[in-house]
């Protein structure tokens, strides 16, 4: 059976110029798929950032055109105003987001331009908080919230106008292990529950790699590379040639299947989770080194912690003998993303 798919927002044939000249972005053309996860992987200063002002219509293309819905961006009042409130961006730095006083007052923002009424603009920001696990934050002073919280503040802000597309530029950088794994189960529960498209750069490519359902790749100002998640395999080890080494679950997949460790026929794995449950299968190589370890038996004569605790849910360090199996990005199961994590509403 056909699954339909639907070009939500894309770029066609844009180039962008700063005003003095300098190129930014020349003929990119991208197509993001409603209710799908997009990664544009870059570079410091690939234009990612400029890409993500125009997709927002916060610039306007030197030429092409940006389309929502199947339709040219308009540049008037009324019609970005309407593109604003349906596609969110979340910038690199949550204090440039955040400008009132209060949580409840940030987030109150942005259905207050859009006009409505005071009932409604309760409802969507009581839902907002709510979705962000930011309830017990709601009167407190901006300035005041943690970095972890002020991304998710940034987040309550933009799902409060009840966006289509979520653009999030750079959304892990400055956060710890435990705040990504947080920040990205709230993105797995906007797709769940609202349907929201998401958006979002890096330059982390095991990120990319792990949790994209497509990648696109800027260089220069340029679309080098595009490809869907069951080509990701194949294709990310040729973006070494525009600075990004292969994902280290490729490395070690492949450096065991030369080993004739790994099963001919295997799908390759997304995250060492996946890895983890390739190891442990019936069609591992029994006897080997790395079986016997995710076999080990501890003094107590129980599992080793590697072999019990490389699930879904568990956390990024996994020991075994000293050693550590560090997952670097979002967690996964093997039917796709899934990320289990508790968010704490305290500090992070």
């Amino acid at each position: 059976m056909s699954v339909m798919t639907t070009t939500l927002l894309e770029a066609s044939n844009v180039s962008y110029h700063y005003c003095d000249n300098n190129r930014a972005l020349a003929n990119v053309n991208l197509k993001f798929t409603k209710g799908t996860r997009s990664v544009v992987l870059g570079a410091n200063g690939a234009g990612k950032s400029t890409l993500f002002m125009l997709l927002n219509g916060l610039y306007r293309p030197s030429s092409g055109k940006i389309l929502f819905d199947g339709k040219p961006l308009e540049y008037t009042t009324k019609e970005l105003k309407r593109v604003r409130s349906s596609i969110g961006v979340l910038f690199q730095d949550p204090d440039a987001q955040l400008i009132s006083a209060s949580l409840r007052e940030d987030v109150s923002f942005g259905p207050m331009n859009l006009g409505l009424n005071r009932l409604l603009i309760k409802e969507r920001v009581n839902a907002a908080l709510a979705a962000t696990r930011l309830e017990d934050l709601a009167d407190r002073p901006v300035h005041s919230l943690s970095y972890g919280q002020k991304k998710r503040a940034g987040i309550a802000g933009l799902l409060a106008m009840q966006p289509e597309v979520l653009i999030l530029d750079e959304p892990t950088a400055g956060l710890d292990k435990r705040s990504q794994q947080e920040f990205f189960y709230l993105l797995e529960q906007l797709m769940a529950h609202n349907g929201v498209t998401i958006i979002l750069s890096t330059h982390d490519i095991d990120l990319a790699y792990s949790w994209a359902d497509q990648v696109y790749v800027l260089d220069g100002g340029k679309v080098v590379a595009h490809c869907d998640r069951a080509n990701f395999a194949s294709e990310f080890p040729k973006f070494a040639g525009h600075g990004f080494i292969p994902p280290q679950v490729i490395e070690l997949y492949l450096a065991l299947k030369e080993k004739g460790v790994i099963p001919h026929g295997q799908e390759p794995p997304r995250c060492l989770n996946e890895l983890a449950q390739i190891i442990k299968s019936d069609k591992f190589r029994k006897g080997d080194a790395l079986s016997h370890i995710f076999a080990h038996e501890n003094p107590n004569g129980n599992r080793d912690r590697a072999h019990r605790r490389m699930d879904c849910d568990s956390v990024h360090n996994c020991h075994d003998h000293g050693q550590s199996l560090v997952h670097t990005g979002a967690l996964c199961d093997p039917n796709g993303i899934q990320v289990h994590a508790h968010i704490d509403k305290g500090d992070e």
